[in-house]
């Protein structure tokens, strides 16, 4: 229920965007003279290099650049990225995919996307700077549990939890001491307490 009420909200969310057309699209322009890119060195312009990825993906003659030379939104946008994000979905199942450059990128653009100030975060202690910075960008409310103890953090969920979204964010896997959290008993709590 918690999960059909959130896609609903994000659905209005984005309909308020589209009515106000503050939703941007991403394009491609075969000329163009280049003022705003992050490519300092024309490396995707190098010829030695595109030889080598054009053989690596068996000469697809779709590809004329090895770099995005920054944004997508500004002008590193190609049609071979829309078309690895189609294939991303279909192998997951999913209706669509965004690929992102780092994982970085990935947390501090998603989770401020799709949270916000009036939600409530439950974090592992020992998540990765990268999700903490997503969760600080995002200006909810965060709690912090213990590293994988699912009592305290039951614990928190059951005192700060509320009718507000609730999240829980963590890792499958502890890069820095390769320990996991118990993620099917996470699940539990998570539905127990209404939350993602």
């Amino acid at each position: 229920m918690f999960m059909e009420q959130w896609i609903q909200s994000l659905r209005r969310r984005i309909q308020i965007l589209q009515d106000r057309s503050l939703l941007r699209q991403l394009r491609h322009d075969s000329v163009h003279l280049d003022f705003s890119s992050n490519d300092y060195l024309a490396l995707n312009q190098n010829g030695v290099i595109a030889e080598m990825l054009r053989d690596l993906v068996q000469s697809d003659d779709k590809i004329r650049s090895i770099g995005s030379t920054g944004s997508r939104l500004i002008r590193g946008h190609y049609e071979i990225f829309e078309r690895v994000e189609a294939e991303f979905a279909a192998f997951t199942g999913t209706e669509a995919a965004t690929l992102f450059h780092s994982g970085y990128a990935a947390n501090t653009g998603v989770i401020p996307t799709v949270v916000d100030r009036r939600d409530i975060i439950f974090c592992d202690r020992l998540c990765h700077a990268s999700l903490l910075d997503g969760i600080r960008l995002s200006g909810a409310r965060r709690y912090y549990f213990e590293h994988n103890n699912l009592n305290d953090l039951e614990a928190k969920l059951k005192r700060h939890g509320g009718s507000q979204r609730n999240w829980i964010i963590t890792e499958s896997i502890f890069s820095m001491d390769g320990d996991s959290p118990d993620l099917q008993r996470m699940t539990r709590l998570a539905a127990a307490h209404n939350a993602l």
